[in-house]
């Protein structure tokens, strides 16, 4: 019998209808077995968000600061020959209660010597939260053998649009009945049960080597090419601000207030007036240098 444990978290529900999707071929499966593991924070996060709750979760998201989680309902001693981990994007980075995890001595237990999938369906840009995430594997010393990354596949700014009606408003359809609907389109959601067999027959035939090649093949990493400088450029952006905030106190401190109130304004000039500019910056470099351009692409699509 082989053993997988998936750990995820979504406020939204649709990491875990990713998640479902590629696990049908296995759960269909005798030989395998399955065991699931939400990750709940102490303090539970709203959805959908108010813009105050919104953005005072933004420096710790950066920052990477743990926060209180429950305790897991899987005894972490227990042998698994495969994770599974969804991760969830918040602000370019691990959401909190992923961090929260990942810090965690229970992770430790978990993850050591472990075999690793990573999961994330985000609106376009997870290359930094998955950094975040592959440095904190290796550190847990386990081994990250495999990820499928998908994405909201409408422009960059509708898609800014549409997620703010899904995140403030709960309203994923029509929004203001011009827009596409947010997030991962259905179409891809269910065709990701294509990814799940070509992990089963990884399990099967502990044949982890060329999985992630297998995966990318099958069009599992979706990567917009023309967002990864603006990307990188826009972690160190974030980080700054990230640092400017958290200087004035804690989660919910007042005396930060005025400093978030001053991003949230920031925040959408950045996206709708600074980041087109970026993003013609970022595909004239591709131009001039596509050597360059490729090998970023080739590293942040592999697992190394």
């Amino acid at each position: 019998m082989k053993k997988i444990l998936v750990i995820h978290y979504s406020q939204t529900g649709q990491l875990t209808r990713i998640l479902d999707s590629i696990l049908t071929p296995l759960k269909s499966d005798d030989s395998v077995s399955i065991t699931y593991e939400e990750l709940k924070p102490v303090k539970p996060f709203p959805f959908p968000w108010s813009g105050k709750e919104f953005f005072d979760a933004f420096p710790e998201s950066v920052l990477e600061k743990p926060i209180a989680m429950q305790p897991l309902k899987v005894n972490p001693a227990e042998h698994f020959d495969l994770v599974i981990l969804g991760c969830q994007v918040w602000f370019l980075s691990p959401s909190q209660p992923l961090t929260g995890f990942l810090k965690s001595k229970e992770a430790v237990q978990l993850l050591k010597g472990k075999k690793v999938i990573t999961v994330s369906g985000t609106r376009n840009m997870w290359l930094n939260a998955q950094e975040s995430v592959k440095k904190s594997l290796k550190e847990l010393g386990a081994e990250l053998v495999g990820n499928i990354a998908l994405i909201d596949r409408a422009a960059n700014l509708v898609s800014v649009i549409t997620l703010s009606g899904w995140l403030f408003a709960n309203k994923k359809e029509n929004f203001m009945g011009i827009f596409p609907p947010s997030g991962v389109a259905e179409k891809d959601i269910k065709e990701s049960s294509r990814f799940g067999e070509t992990i089963l027959y990884t399990l099967k035939n502990n044949d982890y080597h060329n999985l992630q090649h297998r995966l990318k093949e099958q069009g599992a990493v979706m990567l917009v090419k023309t967002l990864v400088n603006l990307e990188l450029r826009g972690k160190l952006i974030f980080r700054k601000w990230a640092q400017f905030i958290a200087a004035k106190g804690g989660p919910g401190d007042p005396k930060r207030r005025a400093r978030t109130k001053f991003f949230a304004w920031y925040l959408p000039v950045g996206l709708f007036v600074l980041s087109p500019f970026a993003y013609i910056l970022s595909y004239i470099l591709m131009l001039l240098m596509p050597g360059k351009a490729k090998k970023q692409v080739e590293y942040f699509e592999g697992v190394e």
